[in-house]
């Protein structure tokens, strides 16, 4: 078996009998996997299923992949309908604070964003000292995520308490 009909993760090569993109009537299949949270731990194995569009219709189960064995969550198989509701939120939205409870949001920048959460989390922490902040981690993250993670709490938010959801 070649390179081509292997996966790598986490250092370790798991063999497949189809490759990692391959053709199906109408439809291109792509392996990979999904963490579909809130609340996904997994990365379960899945398989996408696009159409000449690359527009995703389907969702099912990988049946080679080691760990799940073809099963889903319903977070997986429902992907395709929260991918393309028409309520989903793809760019960052503000509202005034005045506006508290209303459906009254307004359509900012990424970068008027990241300066607005900078802003907020610097006069929390100047207000309230850095033990007002708390900082909650992905079980997701690689180690050294997480390393990089608790730093940037310890010195930039100056706060001890750093916790994962990965010890529960």
């Amino acid at each position: 078996m070649d390179g081509e009909d292997m996966e790598k993760s986490e250092g370790i090569l798991v063999p497949h009998e189809k490759p990692y993109q391959y053709q199906e009537g109408e439809y291109t299949v792509t392996r990979g996997s999904a963490w579909s949270g809130p609340g996904c731990h997994l990365g379960c194995g899945v398989l996408l299923y696009t159409d000449k569009d690359d527009k995703l219709v389907k969702v099912e189960g990988d049946p080679e992949n080691p760990f799940t064995q073809g099963r889903l969550c319903v977070r997986c198989l429902t992907l395709p309908e929260y991918m393309y509701n028409e309520k989903r939120v793809l760019h960052p939205l503000k509202r005034d604070p005045k506006n508290r409870g209303k459906d009254a949001w307004e359509e900012i920048t990424w970068d008027e964003a990241l300066d607005l959460v900078a802003r907020r989390f610097t006069e929390l922490r100047d207000v309230h000292g850095g033990e007002s902040l708390a900082a909650f981690a992905c079980s997701r993250s690689t180690n050294e995520d997480i390393y990089l993670f608790q730093k940037m709490a310890r010195i930039v938010l100056q706060t001890n308490n750093v916790d994962c959801c990965a010890r529960v």
